[in-house]
């Protein structure tokens, strides 16, 4: 009888470890489906601004691998899953050392920057070195957002290389918003044209982002992405 008891006991332990990892796998398999990014991980643009009164389209597509972690029971991560969003974004040429962008992160907000040539000419055959600040209304209206970047160049051409460093934080603006801390990080990439009108950037970001709603463990994401340009 004893043994008996001790079988169903360890059965029973058994059945319901299994259904809360199978409960917290199907959490992590639906978060994505509800999750919208609140900042714009991609850069997707040189320092040197596009020129003066011309208008160009981009969309910006990027992903979080290890974006959300499953942690078991000893509070080490189990399973991770990444997620992708994506940001469209016009910008406006403004003279030859500053253009405006506007940019819709994931359709949930709206966020407006400015760039401003730092060198003292803007000379194609140079490398260009640029700031650019922005604020906006992000995640459905739930947070205020504010970024600055500085960026560096290459001299324009077919291939031009651009990198920086970028920081990023949103403020609640409703009462059951989640507060966050700033995130900063570097980023790489490079501009190729493949057509006379178009071209796309490859990109890399290595960002210190505090997970606000305890969704991984690790506070470094690595961020890869491409911005498409039709100019």
């Amino acid at each position: 009888m004893h043994s008996t008891r001790v079988e169903f006991i360890r059965h029973r332990d058994a059945a319901e470890k299994n259904a809360r990892r199978l409960a917290s796998k199907l959490l992590l398999l639906a978060t994505p489906l509800v999750l919208t990014s609140c900042i714009s991980y991609a850069v997707g643009t040189t320092a040197r601004p596009i020129p003066e009164g011309t208008f160009q389209p981009n969309l910006s597509v990027y992903f979080v691998p290890n974006g959300i972690e499953d942690v078991s029971d000893d509070g080490s991560p189990d399973d991770s899953l990444a997620y992708g969003s994506a940001d469209f974004e016009g910008r406006w040429g403004l003279s030859d050392r500053s253009d405006l962008g506007l940019r819709v992160p994931a359709g949930s907000g709206a966020i407006v920057n400015y760039k401003r040539l730092l060198s003292r000419v803007n000379d194609p055959d140079r490398m260009a070195v640029a700031a650019m600040g922005g604020a906006g209304i992000v995640n459905f209206g739930n947070h205020f957002y504010v970024e600055g970047t500085l960026i560096a160049s290459g001299r324009e051409g077919d291939r031009v290389p651009y990198g920086g460093i970028r920081a990023m934080h949103v403020l609640p603006l409703s009462s059951g918003a989640v507060s966050d801390t700033p995130t900063v990080g570097v980023f790489g990439g490079l501009r190729m044209r493949t057509a006379s009108n178009f071209s796309l950037s490859p990109e890399l970001g290595i960002y210190r982002d505090e997970p606000a709603l305890g969704l991984r463990e690790g506070n470094f994401i690595f961020i890869p992405s491409v911005s498409f340009h039709w100019d």
